[in-house]
């Protein structure tokens, strides 16, 4: 039955519709990983989601360096600490454009970068 002029347009079903912020990034990362991270990130007073920010710059780097690496998975959803983070628009474009040309989620880019650089030396 088709509506009269007169009557409002019905809202759809679902969820309302929210405007992306995509220089925002969520994830989900071990409890461990994101313990140690918070740890880094007291010790050298800083926020947590610029020693984020660092460690996944320095694992976009680690090609240029000639450095390789193998991807760790991210732990499942109900098993794993979420963790939303701002960062630079060109940043996060790299984080996109990498997970989409290495097919990974950015849950195991970002639990990668979390592991390498808590084990580099500094």
């Amino acid at each position: 039955m088709p509506r009269e002029d007169n009557e409002k347009p019905k809202r759809r079903p679902g969820r309302p519709r929210i405007r992306a912020f995509y220089n925002r990034f969520s994830f989900h990362l071990s409890h461990e990983t994101h313990q140690k991270m918070k740890e880094l990130a007291r010790e050298r007073c800083v926020f947590l989601e610029d020693v984020y920010s660092e460690a996944i710059s320095r694992f976009l780097n680690m090609p240029e360096r000639g450095l390789d690496y193998q991807y760790s998975k991210a732990p499942p959803q109900g098993q794993a600490k979420a963790v939303t983070i701002s960062m630079e628009e060109d940043l996060a474009q790299s984080i996109r454009h990498l997970a989409i040309d290495a097919r990974v989620t950015l849950g195991d880019i970002a639990e990668t970068a979390a592991r390498l650089y808590l084990q580099e030396p500094s």
